[in-house]
């Protein structure tokens, strides 16, 4: 009997899956597809050693930043927002029929975990913001750098790496925020 070669993961690593024969890589998100074709647009036009460094930079915190989202949207589902938000409505309809003291600490309890979790989702929606900023400005390099390889004059090449350095600050900043809660 022939051994099957076991299929490597979506990225070349050489993973091993647990079953050979229903194997189907994960599909990669939209942001990482879009930035793996501007890199090979880059990497065909620029030879600056900077630029290509920086550009790894941005992909490596474009991935941590990723991973913090991902973690944070298991985080949201273990608290089950749909439940919280029920729970909630609950408890002010008993507040409006029985305005005891203790539906009152329930109700101001239920709001505070109603806030934590809208505060949850809107940080969410803020790294994904942040992801998709910086993957059109690396998008715009690469077009500019491909128009540079073509003799075409790019303009604004400079304040290009500078956006880009600013982009990297700020995923920087967002994951060492989430590191030190």
């Amino acid at each position: 009997m022939r051994r099957q070669r076991e299929p490597f993961d979506a990225y070349g690593l050489g993973m091993r899956s647990f079953r050979n024969d229903d194997f189907s890589p994960p599909p990669p998100t939209l942001w990482q597809g879009r930035l793996q074709s501007a890199e090979a647009l880059i990497k065909s036009n620029v030879s600056d050693p900077g630029i290509l460094r920086r550009v790894d930079d941005i992909q490596a915190a474009l991935w941590t930043a990723d991973q913090d989202r991902k973690r944070m949207e298991q985080t949201l589902q273990q608290i089950q927002p749909e439940r919280a938000a029920r729970e909630l409505k609950d408890a002010l309809r008993d507040q409006f029929e029985d305005p005891s003291n203790a539906v009152d600490d329930l109700v101001a309890s239920l709001q505070r975990r109603h806030e934590t979790i809208h505060s949850l989702q809107d940080r969410i929606e803020s790294i994904e913001s942040s992801i998709d900023r910086t993957v059109a400005d690396v998008e715009q390099l690469a077009a500019s750098s491909a128009q540079l390889a073509l003799g075409s004059s790019a303009s604004g090449h400079a304040e290009l790496m500078e956006h880009l350095n600013e982009d990297l600050e700020i995923l920087a900043k967002v994951h060492r925020e989430l590191a030190d809660q």
